[in-house]
């Protein structure tokens, strides 16, 4: 954390030359979970969002980390470093909007979400030119879910040092404990993973994209979430048709050919449509197909396309309606149990 010393060291002359009122400093540190290899009291500033009464400084420094690695019977020393960020604001003033509760004043969050949001985006600018500059895959940007979901802020009146101390909630992912699951639970579990193994269920990959969706949705990852929700849906309708065609008699060559020759979405409004039947009009209003169609199909090229960056409500909504299409193909595979039994067996293997 920046100190009286360090302020009054190495940013009370450089503010005064750039008229930046600093009377105010609002701080936190967080350690980053990889290294950035800069020196020890490296700092960027930057004008915060472009509002000339807000500067942000990135303050950095590091913590040596002694650890022992165990090969075979003899102990060997490693040391790393991990790098810490000192996350600051200041300003001429902070107005905090506040609450009596209980007889005790307490301060709103929306306040603290945008300092320390727009302080993120800062770092993750100079984390994203670290990354690009020098070519280092194992650095990424990080978003609050990365850290832990409480962190202490500091206010603080840099005229007279007068510090405030104030608890932060990030995020409310907090681990807790888990309901034991059942005996037949257990059975059920060493069942399909023994379908797994034989890949022998033909919608785990699909399953898999659902689960990264929601992964990076609660990572705080919104493009990439919508992006994992529509590329679930296309791989399940892929295999689909993959499937029909193999059943209808078709050798792998001629599967592939007619494949790679039939778009997407007329493999939803033509192929699917004739073999499994209910609506697959995507102007339908309101059918699970339309939602899908609105909400993720659109979207996700809104993202992968033209660089648009979801929100989180827009995110949730891609997400819930993927589910909701993918479970309404499964309802329509049950009608149809009678026509295609091995299809239905199939996906009774996860139900």
């Amino acid at each position: 954390m920046i100190t009286e010393e360090t302020y009054n060291k190495s940013f009370k002359n450089l503010f005064e030359k750039l008229n930046v009122s600093g009377k105010f400093l609002f701080q936190t540190k967080i350690e980053l979970p990889f290294q950035i290899p800069v020196p020890d009291g490296y700092c960027v500033i930057s004008d915060f969002d472009n509002r000339s009464e807000y500067w942000s400084i990135l303050y950095f420094t590091s913590r040596n980390i002694e650890n022992q690695v165990r090969i075979f019977d003899k102990s060997v020393p490693l040391n790393t470093k991990k790098t810490e960020v000192t996350l600051c604001v200041v300003g001429s003033e902070f107005k905090f909007d506040s609450f009596e509760k209980d007889g005790v004043e307490r301060i709103l969050s929306d306040e603290h979400t945008y300092f320390f949001d727009k302080s993120l985006d800062h770092l993750n600018a100079v984390i994203l030119a670290y990354s690009v500059h020098f070519q280092d895959e194992y650095v990424y940007q990080i978003t609050k879910f990365d850290l832990p979901p409480f962190c202490g802020y500091e206010l603080i009146n840099t005229t007279e040092w007068s510090v405030e101390s104030i608890l932060f909630v990030l995020h409310n992912n907090i681990d807790v404990n888990l309901n034991e699951i059942t005996l037949k639970q257990c059975d059920a579990l060493q069942n399909f993973s023994n379908h797994i193994i034989s890949n022998e269920y033909m919608f785990l990959l699909p399953e898999k994209y659902l689960l990264l969706a929601k992964n990076k949705l609660n990572k705080g990852l919104y493009s990439e979430a919508v992006t994992f929700a529509q590329t679930a849906i296309e791989v399940k309708i892929k295999r689909l048709f993959y499937y029909f065609l193999n059943v209808e008699g078709l050798y792998e060559d001629e599967i592939i050919e007619v494949m790679e020759n039939t778009t997407f979405m007329s493999m939803i409004k033509k192929e699917l449509s004739k073999r499994l039947g209910g609506i697959w009009d995507i102007t339908k209003e309101g059918s699970e197909i339309g939602n899908w169609y609105e909400k993720c199909y659109s979207l996700r090229n809104r993202v992968v396309h033209v660089g648009f960056i979801p929100e989180l409500y827009e995110t949730e909504q891609a997400l819930k309606y993927a589910k909701i299409f993918a479970f309404y193909i499964i309802q329509l595979i049950e009608k149809k149990k009678k026509t295609y039994p091995e299809l239905y067996n199939n996906i009774k293997i996860e139900l």
